[in-house]
């Protein structure tokens, strides 16, 4: 093909520099099933909403304002709001 490499063969390569510049997770990851001095659960307000009720709230300690909202949806309502995300909120092409 004179020394015109096939377009897979380019994805390949570019692939194999994206795996190998990927970094096993290190002190930066949070596990939020284990006790982290990092964050700290935040009690979600009295008036808050019903769909919020059955979520985890989370402080990241020295970041102000920052809250991690964790499993606040059934699985149904993930699928109903990733939907409502990509289809009925995305803009049409130009």
């Amino acid at each position: 093909v004179g020394g015109h490499m096939p377009t897979t063969d380019v994805y390949r390569e570019a692939e194999k520099r994206w795996r190998h510049s990927l970094q096993e997770p290190g002190e930066e990851l949070i596990d939020f099933e284990l006790a982290d001095d990092r964050v700290r659960r935040v009690e979600l307000a009295a008036d808050a909403p019903d769909w919020l009720r059955g979520a985890q709230l989370y402080a990241l300690c020295g970041v102000d304002g920052f809250r991690f909202l964790r499993c606040p949806f059934s699985p149904e309502e993930e699928l109903r709001w990733s939907h409502a995300a990509l289809a009925a909120w995305t803009e049409p092409e130009a």
